[in-house]
């Protein structure tokens, strides 16, 4: 079973994405915040992070997490800033999708991010 972090402050999203997660057998975990420094989320498969979060952004998480771990990072948010999907990317997202989300966006296997080829953590 692969081990997911979806870190995003919208809840109702959050409680969609994890009951599609877990309906199609990914453990699901989720932060509403940033996650406290004991959380290591490079012990997950994959992360899901919003780029606008509460007291710091997407992209400062990720930057300090690379310097960690090559951990595949999908890249969520609404945002139409111009070059945000490029700045998500060069800080080291490897995927990114854009709020709001529909069903066939959730469909994680179909992304560029293919987390079916991720060796389990387990």
């Amino acid at each position: 079973m692969k081990n997911l972090v979806v870190v995003d402050d919208d809840v109702f999203l959050t409680h969609a994405l994890r009951r599609v997660l877990d309906q199609n057998q990914f453990c699901t975990t989720v932060y509403n915040t940033v996650p406290p420094a004991s959380v290591s989320l490079g012990n997950f498969d994959l992360a899901i992070i919003d780029i606008h979060l509460p007291l710091t952004s997407g992209l400062d998480l990720v930057k300090e997490l690379r310097l960690r771990s090559n951990l595949p990072i999908l890249f969520i948010s609404g945002s139409i800033v111009p070059g945000i999907v490029c700045d998500a990317l060069r800080v080291g997202g490897d995927d990114f999708l854009r709020k709001p989300l529909d069903r066939k966006s959730t469909r994680l296997n179909s992304s560029h991010t293919d987390i079916s080829r991720m060796p389990s953590s387990a």
